[in-house]
């Protein structure tokens, strides 16, 4: 080696060092990163097994921008290098601070081109997750691509690819670019290719493999002819663009959903004047965002059932192509320009609701939420001149293809088009959040059958009103029907009405405003007389609710009982089932009324009633056999709810316990396992609680279950030694929510383990909503 390469070495040893230090501590992305090179085109052959392991043989077209360069690095966080081959020469590497190094033997000039082949090997702890089902799919998270692919990760670099992507038989892949044809490699091996002929950056490359379905697609001539004629033409060729629709779920309608992705697509490419800058739109929707921010790549877009609203996730992630992907931040810690466009854009052509709700730090600032703070934004300020400005930037962002977008880039753009300084960013506007306001008053009614008057007292139950308010009574006699008017106001008011001496009924009603509601408290005379005789089964219903007020009448459990015969309405006949468990309350021989109930002669909502009256009846084995059975057997997670709930309540803590131990364990029960072992625990079985937990921490199991036995575990659990067997697995947790909530465990741990074992998942953390919360306990 020379002195001039020693001196390249020593150098770039420095630099690798000085940047693994940097990028400890920064997340992001660099700012204006060392890149003097291009890479033009990739070849990529992956193949990914059941269990995560990405296989890879890469080959990279690089043109170099600059003279003298005698090395490449890329970005190859956790991943094993089999070998590298440059212009079909091998070369020597090594690997510093998560960065893959290659010498290339000589000095290359500015505008000479080579081939870099890459062959390695990966199962990405970061950067790739896994659902119950078995789906893989890719995060958009800084730097994450690099974790599954060797690569200069960053939104300066793009380039033309050709993806040809082996699978296990039986599961469908989605990527960047146009689909290809699915060939079968063998028995259990299928491979798919995708060609994304129009450049992709590496921070939008995406990957998901499952059992997904192709659901929609605009390729299909049914789907186009509900499109309007525009819409329909822009999918007519082959040539065309097209957008997929696959879904690991069949709870959607496909046909709607691609229909509303087609509208987007035609309106934003009008509106913005600009041809969508990928090669086709593929779509997938998932159950589970893993705590996804940013849904969309480069051609790519993920929907997320449990993030619901699906209309403003399809509107504004086939919108993200162009403002997102296309022109792009290059650091989520500045990404505001792109939202502000993005929102602009948004209220132009849609109507949306916004989405609100905390995002952890630091990713927030990338959030759907943060876009709809700057639609709130715009739609409050009157900037004519800032507003009329930005229509005018977005033209020439595009056209001129300022395909990374800063504030200051943003700002420019409006200054060297306007003379108008915008180069202070606008403070941040916060959604003021929705509150119904609403009034709530109790009426109760005070009968003197001597006066013949009826006395309604008015009491505000939160805030008082300070108007007027009109009230229409209804009286019901036996010979006939009368009304009357009334008015009360404040928070508190008396009003006394002359009644006929044969009134049976009193009903109250408010006049021309829906924001009050009255909460009637009558006789028990009143009350059995709507119960009986009222047309209406809401008003029934109420009467039947309002009757368990009067447990001691000694005439009330027989006359429910004989209504209940003459009942028609479903939810009237429930209430009066449950106003005859409150005033019987577990009494001998009446367990046979609920029993008979619970059967499945009876409507869902009157078996749910009679199950919640069966906890009355403790130790009673013919009750505690039915609800086990009801538990076992049930698709009704309603019914099945009720019945662990009155199980608890009538059985002994060991009998619970035990039923407990045998019904977890089967399938159909998996969503309610976390409410078992709440009440479990509640029952004084926190150790077995926690120790029927340790299954469902497990990958594997749905998040929605895993999250509730997590908290009960860390509410429960305050041994060092099962949280130091527990945590390594946790913290290590191919889910960041998981990762990031057991955090709260380490709390539980002796001093030196504790920074011991934060010391160590630091170093192996690249979520960096999880490194804030492990350096919240150093």
């Amino acid at each position: 080696m020379d002195q001039i390469s020693k001196i390249s070495a020593i150098l770039l040893l420095l630099f690798l060092t000085a940047a693994g230090s940097a990028v400890s501590q920064n997340w992001d992305y660099e700012k204006h990163p060392h890149l003097p090179f291009s890479i033009d085109h990739l070849d990529a052959e992956l193949e990914i097994d059941d269990t995560g392991l990405i296989e890879g043989d890469l080959l990279y077209s690089i043109t170099f921008r600059d003279a003298d360069v005698d090395s490449l690095i890329l970005h190859a966080p956790g991943i094993e290098m089999v070998n590298v081959v440059v212009n079909d020469e091998s070369k020597n590497f090594y690997k510093e601070n998560d960065k893959l190094v290659i010498y290339l033997d000589k000095e290359v000039g500015r505008g000479e081109e080579i081939t870099l082949r890459i062959q390695y090997r990966s199962t990405p702890q970061f950067g790739l997750y896994k659902t119950e089902n078995g789906s893989f799919w890719t995060s958009m998270l800084p730097g994450s691509t690099s974790h599954w692919m060797p690569v200069f990760d960053h939104p300066r670099v793009e380039f033309t690819s050709e993806l040809v992507i082996t699978h296990p038989s039986g599961k469908k892949v989605v990527a960047n670019g146009r689909i290809g044809d699915t060939e079968i490699v063998s028995v259990n091996k299928e491979l798919t290719t995708f060609i994304a002929n129009k450049p992709v950056s590496p921070v939008g490359l995406s990957l998901v493999m499952g059992a997904l379905d192709r659901i929609a697609s605009t390729t299909h001539g049914e789907i186009r002819e509900k499109m309007d004629q525009g819409t329909a033409a822009l999918f007519q060729r082959r040539s065309d663009n097209q957008i997929h629709l696959f879904s690991e779920t069949n709870s959607i309608d496909g046909a709607e959903l691609i229909a509303l992705a087609a509208d987007t697509y035609a309106k934003a490419e009008s509106f913005l004047d600009y041809p969508y800058p990928f090669r086709d739109l593929n779509i997938v929707v998932l159950k589970d965002d893993f705590w996804e921010v940013k849904p969309y790549g480069s051609g790519v877009l993920y929907l997320y059932k449990s993030k619901g609203d699906l209309e403003r996730q399809v509107r504004m992630g086939v919108l993200s192509q162009w403002l997102g992907a296309y022109v792009r931040e290059e650091q989520w810690d500045d990404p505001d320009a792109v939202n502000l466009l993005k929102a602009y854009v948004a209220n132009e052509l849609f109507s949306l609701d916004y989405r609100t709700g905390d995002v952890p730090s630091p990713y927030h600032k990338v959030s759907d939420q943060r876009v709809s703070q700057w639609q709130y934004f715009l739609k409050q300020n009157e900037n004519e001149a800032f507003r009329r400005n930005l229509a005018s930037a977005i033209g020439i962002i595009l056209s001129e293809t300022h395909k990374i977008l800063d504030w200051n880039g943003l700002a420019t753009v409006i200054y060297n088009n306007s003379g108008l300084r915008f180069f202070d960013p606008f403070p941040s506007v916060e959604i003021p959040a929705y509150e119904e306001t609403g009034y709530e008053y109790q009426a109760r009614m005070e009968w003197n059958e001597d006066d013949r008057t009826v006395q309604i007292n008015f009491e505000s139950l939160g805030e008082p009103i300070d108007e007027l308010v009109t009230v229409q009574v209804s009286e019901s006699t036996f010979q006939d029907d009368r009304e009357h008017e009334l008015t009360f106001t404040g928070r508190s008011d008396a009003i006394v009405l002359n009644v006929s001496a044969g009134v049976e009924n009193l009903k109250l009603n408010v006049v021309n405003r829906d924001d009050l509601v009255l909460v009637e408290n009558k006789p028990f005379q009143f009350w059995i007389y709507q119960l009986q005789n009222d047309d209406d089964p809401e008003s029934r219903r109420e009467a039947a609710k309002a009757l368990s007020d009067f447990p001691d009448n000694p005439d009330l459990q027989l006359a429910l009982t004989d209504m209940i015969n003459g009942e028609t309405d479903s939810n009237v006949y429930a209430e009066i089932i449950r106003s005859l468990s409150a005033i019987t309350m577990g009494a001998s021989g009446t367990d046979q009324i609920f029993l008979n109930h619970s059967s499945d002669r009876h409507p869902t909502v009157v078996r749910v009633a009679a199950i919640e009256g069966l906890a009355y009846f403790h130790n009673n084995d013919q009750v505690i056999s039915r609800l086990r059975s009801i538990i076992n057997q049930t698709d009704n997670s309603e019914m099945r709810r009720a019945s662990i709930r009155s199980l608890y309540e009538a059985t002994e803590p060991q009998a619970f316990r035990n039923i407990t131990e045998s019904l977890i364990t089967r399938e159909s029960v998996l969503y309610e396992v976390p409410k078992m072992l709440k009440l479990l625990a509640e029952h004084g079985e926190e150790e077995a609680a926690v120790q029927f937990s340790s299954t469902f921490l497990t990958e594997g199991f749905p998040y929605s279950i895993r999250e509730e036995v997590l908290k009960l575990v860390i509410q429960y659990d305050n041994s060092r030694t099962g949280w130091e067997n527990r945590l390594p697995d946790l913290l290590s947790d191919q889910d960041p929510r998981i990762r990031y909530q057991s955090v709260q465990g380490l709390e539980k741990l002796s001093e030196n383990a504790r920074i011991e074992m934060t010391q160590n998942r630091l170093s192996e953390e690249f979520d960096e909503r999880v490194r804030r919360a492990l350096r919240g306990v150093e």
